[in-house]
């Protein structure tokens, strides 16, 4: 990626990293981790054109009135 002169990096996490819920707490936790090491790469190599992201979708109301996770 330095050779190439930079991309850009996005990484898929969930709103479980930022909000508990109940028996999800090594999920919360993996997704938790995948945040800080798209900070920490984001702070690293940036400066090198390597641009790093993360996305945190939720839960969805469906058409039926409940959610989707």
């Amino acid at each position: 990626m330095l050779l190439r002169g930079g991309c850009k990096i996005v990484n898929v996490s969930s709103d479980s990293a930022l909000a508990a819920f109940p028996g999800e707490a090594a999920y919360a936790a993996s997704k938790a981790g995948l945040i800080a090491l798209t900070r920490s790469i984001a702070k690293e190599l940036g400066p090198h054109g390597i641009y790093c992201s993360a996305i945190c979708p939720g839960a969805v109301l469906t058409s039926r009135g409940n959610t989707s996770w």
